[in-house]
């Protein structure tokens, strides 16, 4: 008798440690923007497309160089192609100049909000972003980010964003 109960238990807590590997948590959360934020201001693409969830969709809207620039949703391939599109542009910008286009990026999040099920979660993220201390570019915005937890990784989903700024020498 022993040993059954013994065996429900172990099976019981190897069940709840399972479960447990499937919830996000505060932790798993920092760590995804720690690892955004190292895989956007090196340009790492693949890293940062690594960090999409399949399904993504991102949109988009804003201010840039004083002009409304129109909501516009995209999806997984699109948003790593135009990545590494800007990626390989600012490459091209660096030799011209002969030097590092010195990125700097930076994110502040609010406290995660969790599903029910703490499989997903939607944190609010200001953002940062220069390119020659702001010379070349300087926006900043909000977003809304939800962020899953699959086979173990943090991802995200979906993000709808707001920039402001200004693109281009100044």
């Amino acid at each position: 008798m022993k040993g059954y109960l013994l065996g429900a238990a172990l099976l019981a807590a190897c069940a709840w440690g399972y479960l447990q590997t499937k919830k996000l948590s505060g932790s798993g959360i920092e760590a995804f923007y720690q690892t955004d934020a190292e895989t956007t201001g090196h340009h790492y693409t693949d890293a940062s497309c690594a960090l999409l969830a399949d399904e993504f969709r991102g949109s988009s809207s804003g201010v840039i160089n004083g002009m409304a620039v129109p909501q516009r949703t995209i999806g997984k391939s699109e948003f790593c192609d135009n990545m590494k599109k800007f990626s390989d542009m600012l490459e091209n910008v660096e030799k011209r100049l002969g030097r590092k286009a010195d990125i700097a990026y930076s994110t502040n999040l609010t406290d995660p909000t969790y599903a029910a099920d703490h499989r997903s979660a939607t944190v609010h993220v200001t953002y940062q972003y220069s390119l020659l201390g702001g010379r070349l570019m300087n926006v900043h915005g909000t977003r809304v980010d939800t962020l899953v937890k699959r086979d173990g990784k943090v991802l995200l989903l979906a993000t709808e964003d707001h920039t402001n700024g200004t693109i281009g020498p100044q």
